[in-house]
């Protein structure tokens, strides 16, 4: 597979290609080793190398959607401050509700698909990316016996999912597919009615 500055250099290659370099200046520019540092601090984890070496190369999207899936589904790429801030929103909430539900939590638990537990968040599935219905691209650091450390896992709260499902095996491996999903055509530019672009 390729490596991340040559799928982060194709993404940015199709984007100018298609006369995109307006939304394409949205990614912001790569995260700092000590604003990496603070985030692992913070979320209490290491970051799979991986991890780090993509937001070297862009730390964000400004909100825009950029990325997308193997649905074609797009999101938008969170910024190391936005991953903390969405991390610490979600697990504020799962402490209220363990309060109020007096439910125990092992943290070192791997949890994936375990039918009976009392919760819909662990706090090592690490948000990367969201769309506008709020479906999250999760870095997974809590697998069940079947999946691998550094999958990528869609959290959707609606859709009520016991066992949030596995999109990528890794997040180099989402990227990959995304670019060629990109290049084979499978994506577009729109222009809404106020005369902003976005992918699709």
């Amino acid at each position: 597979m390729a490596s991340l500055q040559i799928i982060w250099k194709r993404i940015e290659t199709w984007f100018e290609q298609v006369n995109a370099s307006k939304i394409l200046h949205s990614l912001r520019s790569g995260a700092t080793d000590a604003e990496i540092r603070q985030a692992e601090s913070l979320l209490g984890i290491l970051l799979p190398d991986e991890i780090k070496a993509s937001y070297r190369i862009h730390n964000g999207s400004n909100g825009k959607e950029l990325i997308g899936d193997h649905m074609q589904r797009v999101y938008h790429l969170y910024s190391s401050a936005e991953i903390i801030m969405d991390w610490q929103l979600q697990k504020s909430w799962m402490d209220e509700y363990r309060e109020d539900e007096d439910i125990s939590f092992d943290l070192n638990l791997s949890v994936r698909c375990c039918p009976n537990r009392g919760w819909w968040w662990h706090p090592k599935w690490i948000p990367l990316l969201v769309n506008q219905k709020g479906v999250r691209l999760c870095l997974d650091l809590a697998p069940g016996p079947a999946g691998q450390v550094g999958q990528i896992i869609a959290l959707d709260f609606d859709a009520g999912d016991v066992c949030p499902p596995v999109v990528a095996i890794s997040w180099q491996a989402l990227l990959s597919a995304f670019v060629d999903d990109l290049e084979a055509g499978n994506y577009s530019l729109r222009e809404n009615s106020l005369g902003q672009i976005f992918l699709s």
